[in-house]
């Protein structure tokens, strides 16, 4: 199901334009670090698991926090993805291009994620199932309950804070995906409930 992701989240990269002109006022600027990379040199890095790795995804944190920064109206591109599953994505999309450079798709990353970002801060909550926690913004949180409400797979009501009522929802519609219903809000059912 992950390779189902990565293919999407890859095609959704590819059919972004490049982005605007900006620089020197003809499109060129220093790139700096991993950045700089072909996406082939990027892949060969993911499959050995050498220092360029962390590199690379050390260098994809920064560009992701300084676009969180200095993209209007955003707080957070990763509202709800695990950085390091987005990582896996790229390395699918960089497969594909292999000569275009870490920055080119790091840009069509985040014109990708655009449309998904939180707006604005939001406090972190925990959801709780027995001994297995994860931590979400409350915002998102909140966007999965309008998710699974238009599915008509909610337990309780949109604004209350109940995770059992959410945990039940969650394991409703992970039955209905065919996943393995834990009732957690995990990357895979995520994807499927926020990602189209």
């Amino acid at each position: 199901m992950r390779a189902a992701w990565f293919v999407v989240v890859a095609g959704l990269l590819l059919a972004l334009p490049a982005q605007a002109a900006a620089g020197d006022g003809k499109n060129r600027f220093a790139v700096k670090g991993a950045g700089a990379l072909p996406c082939r040199e990027f892949t060969g890095a993911m499959n050995s698991r050498n220092m360029r790795t962390a590199a690379a995804m050390g260098w994809f944190s920064g560009y992701l926090s300084a676009a969180n920064r200095y993209e209007a109206d955003t707080y957070e591109l990763l509202p709800w993805q695990d950085p390091l599953y987005l990582t896996a994505s790229i390395t699918q999309f960089c497969k594909a291009n292999p000569s275009m450079r870490l920055f080119e798709v790091a840009g069509r990353m985040v014109e990708s994620l655009k449309p998904g970002r939180l707006k604005v801060a939001s406090p972190r909550r925990t959801v709780a199932n027995g001994e297995t926690r994860i931590r979400l913004y409350a915002a998102t949180i909140g966007r999965v309950k309008r998710a699974l409400s238009t599915r008509d797979l909610l337990v309780g009501q949109v604004n209350a804070k109940a995770d059992a009522d959410l945990v039940a929802s969650l394991a409703g519609f992970q039955k209905r995906e065919g996943l393995e219903a834990t009732g957690m809000p995990d990357q895979e059912t995520l994807f499927r409930l926020l990602g189209k």
